[in-house]
């Protein structure tokens, strides 16, 4: 989930990172984690944009989904952790 302070990024030629520019910065860190890819969307877009003052705000949510395992752990009790905040 982004702004559109990503896709209106200018260059400083009056370019702007629109979505085709977006997208390969997806594509380009597909196996990688969400923080990967929120790195490389976020250093792009800043290096897109030297030396043009920022005119929106730019924000750039990455979710990253967990497989569950129920053999790993059971989601329905708590962690130890948990219970000592609990107390």
């Amino acid at each position: 989930m982004y702004t559109d302070g990503i896709t209106e990024a200018q260059s400083i030629d009056g370019n702007f990172f629109d979505e085709e520019l977006l997208l390969e910065c997806i594509l380009r860190q597909q196996n990688g984690t969400a923080f990967d890819l929120q790195e490389t969307i976020m250093n792009d877009v800043r290096q897109f944009s030297a030396g043009i003052p920022q005119s929106d705000d730019i924000t750039l949510m990455i979710l990253e989904k967990e497989t569950f395992d129920p053999e790993v752990r059971n989601f329905a009790e708590p962690t130890q952790k948990e219970e000592e905040l609990n107390e």
